[in-house]
């Protein structure tokens, strides 16, 4: 089984352990939408089983917290929605909703609740739809595991509006307890992984139970 973990930015993969596991490769696509480019040459270079695309995420509803953890069962640009695969990383029992990907950021609160209305979805990023797209051409199972940073009434900083960025301190406060988060749900998902007996095909088995991913 070989599993390539990608990220938009290094950050969000922090220091993990990127050695340590044999058969998972980390990579890094890059933001925005053109960045599939490079998720699509990874693919073809890796030739992995699976894809969990990694990171951080907005909230469009509200009541979801920050911190919380989201696995989408299908991702879209707002007028096409692909399904995903959280089944084939073990991921299943916690799918939960729509996430939408989007080629810029989405700040203010009235921007995020716009959105969601229009869309449905309940979670908000820059890559997963263009990155599963590529995944899917190659035949590959994607899934997203995403932590999420802002709720849907947190407004982002914005350069444009220089009144926001006196909370980039906060938000830099944040990001490091997101990337906490988010180290530990991904490493919980590979150790589960790796403590299954191999497969005789190529694709996944699930991941036990008894990983700590809540």
């Amino acid at each position: 089984m070989k599993v390539l973990v990608v990220a938009g930015v290094p950050f969000e993969l922090g220091a993990m352990p990127r050695r340590a596991w044999e058969g998972v490769t980390f990579g890094v696509a890059g933001p925005g939408r053109g960045r599939a480019i490079r998720l699509s040459s990874l693919l073809k270079a890796e030739r992995p089983d699976a894809v969990l695309g990694v990171g951080f995420c907005g909230a469009l509803l509200e009541g979801i917290p920050p911190l919380q953890v989201a696995v989408p069962e299908a991702v879209g640009d707002g007028r096409l929605w692909l399904p995903l695969d959280p089944e084939a990383l073990g991921l299943g029992r916690l799918k939960d909703g729509l996430l939408v990907s989007v080629p810029h950021v989405v700040a203010t609160r009235e921007e995020k609740a716009e959105l969601g209305r229009r869309t449905g979805a309940i979670f908000v990023d820059m890559e997963s739809f263009w990155w599963c797209r590529a995944a899917q051409r190659e035949g590959v199972p994607f899934a997203v595991l995403r932590v999420v940073l802002d709720g849907a009434n947190d407004p982002l900083p914005v350069w444009r509006r220089p009144a926001t960025l006196v909370r980039l301190p906060s938000l830099a406060r944040s990001a490091y307890a997101a990337r906490r988060r988010l180290q530990d749900l991904v490493l919980s998902v590979l150790h589960a992984l790796a403590a299954e007996p191999r497969a005789g095909g190529g694709r996944p088995r699930r991941a036990r139970e008894g990983a700590d991913l809540n």
